[in-house]
């Protein structure tokens, strides 16, 4: 197999996303945040509790068609937003996912 062929096939690969989510307990949680507090940065938009609150505004063109394309299921697709941390406009984040 080439080099391409097997670059082609692997960029495939990773684009699918797919996450598995588990429940812990308070005791597990302490564990897990304690260890990974030396491995990670504190997000900045977060509060002295570690929450932080989020407000997005997503948007589409006159055809939706942002939207008929999340509902066919397609994969490489653009969505732009708005958003603001913590109910403050100080800051209007734009992007593009």
């Amino acid at each position: 197999m080439s080099n391409e062929r097997r670059d082609q096939g692997l960029r495939k690969k990773l684009r699918f996303r797919h996450e598995l989510k588990f429940y812990v307990n308070y005791h597990q949680y302490y564990l897990i945040r304690h260890r990974l507090r030396f491995l990670l940065k504190r997000d900045p938009h977060t509060d002295e509790s570690g929450e932080y609150h989020i407000r997005s505004v997503y948007f589409d063109d006159l055809f939706n068609k942002a939207l008929q394309e999340k509902q066919a299921g397609i994969e490489n697709r653009h969505k732009y937003r708005a958003r603001l941390y913590n109910k403050s406009d100080s800051v209007i984040h734009l992007e593009k996912k």
